[in-house]
């Protein structure tokens, strides 16, 4: 029996109105999905702070091999399962603008 992890039900990413050529991208990166999510929560878990989103895709981008944008749209996916919550509001060190915060929820 194969056992699974917290990541391996993946979002739906495309709409069914969306154009046949961005329904297939986006059953690719459907797949990749996990690994995505896996590797934003492994290194919100490590950082010591609340950072934003950005600042977090940011540094994980810099972690791993995937692009900082793939990473930032992650965050609301690590929320909705429980993964990571919102803390409050300060500024974004990189784009200067008023942004929610997010710290991981270690799980037990």
């Amino acid at each position: 029996m194969i056992q699974k992890t917290l990541f391996d039900t993946p979002a739906k990413i495309s709409r069914k109105s969306d154009p046949t050529t961005s329904q297939q991208s986006a059953a690719v990166a459907e797949k990749e999905l996990p690994r995505y999510q896996q590797e934003l929560w492994a290194v919100l878990r490590a950082l010591s702070q609340p950072v934003t989103a950005r600042e977090a895709a940011q540094e994980t981008s810099r972690r791993c091999t995937g692009m900082e944008d793939t990473y930032r749209k992650r965050m609301l996916d690590l929320v909705k399962r429980g993964l990571a919550f919102e803390c409050g509001e300060r500024q974004c060190r990189l784009t200067g603008k008023s942004a929610m915060t997010f710290t991981a929820k270690e799980q037990t």
